[in-house]
């Protein structure tokens, strides 16, 4: 069952202090958007080690349901991001941070260059692949230089495609998702929430006004989620 691999914030900042460790971990970030794609993706629940609830709204149900407790963790500035940068800085890492357009790319990775100067960013690139065989060549070269992690921020499920893709292809030992960290960040060059709504717990409210393909989820997407994590969670 996916709640089984559900994980909280102390096992995040453990990982972080592990990161010199030649265990190989896959990690993903989801809610309730991805939650109904990845239930129903047996490849990505066998193989993924670990699995953080990034949505207020997936916790509160989880922890009425279920015996294991939960708090959002997220991939940005507001929750784990900078606990994985600043432990990977200190151990002058190479980082491929795949994701966000060309110039969302560029964007985000020159405010993480100068904020995390001992990371080795110049493997990253933008997430969009005009070929399979570029694709693979990319990864090849991910490989041959021994890149240390990889982010990817492509969307679910393509992102979690592409880090089991590259967990059995190179030698890398963190492998996790940031959705939209990469645009986010690109765009607001760190900081992305307004304070007053990080400070209310009201990020999802912010992305509804910022982003029609969020609207779009809340609208179409979580009404169903809701009714049927209800059910899921009456039937257990």
């Amino acid at each position: 069952m996916i709640e089984n691999k559900f994980y909280s914030v102390d096992d995040f900042e453990l990982l972080c202090r592990q990161l010199n460790s030649k265990s190989k971990k896959i990690i993903t970030f989801i809610n309730p958007f991805s939650y109904t794609i990845i239930s129903k993706r047996q490849d990505i629940i066998c193989n993924f080690d670990m699995l953080f609830v990034d949505g207020a709204l997936l916790v509160h149900l989880n922890n009425i349901f279920f015996e294991k407790k939960i708090k959002r963790v997220s991939f940005d500035f507001s929750s784990v991001a900078n606990m994985l940068f600043e432990s990977a800085d200190k151990l002058k890492f190479k980082i491929a941070l795949v994701g966000g357009n060309f110039e969302e790319n560029k964007s985000c990775l020159e405010y993480l260059s100068e904020k995390y100067t001992n990371i080795d960013f110049s493997l990253s690139r933008h997430g969009f692949f005009d070929t399979d065989y570029e694709r693979e060549k990319y990864i090849l070269e991910l490989k041959d230089k021994n890149v240390d992690i990889i982010i990817s921020g492509m969307g679910t499920p393509l992102q979690e495609d592409f880090l089991l893709e590259t967990y059995f292809k190179t030698h890398a030992t963190l492998f996790i998702t940031c959705g939209g960290f990469i645009t986010q960040t690109g765009i607001s060059k760190g900081e992305y929430y307004w304070p007053i709504i990080n400070k209310l717990g009201l990020r999802w409210l912010q992305r509804f006004i910022l982003h029609s393909h969020v609207r779009n989820r809340l609208i179409k997407v979580y009404p169903s989620f809701v009714i049927n994590y209800l059910l899921k969670g009456v039937r257990k």
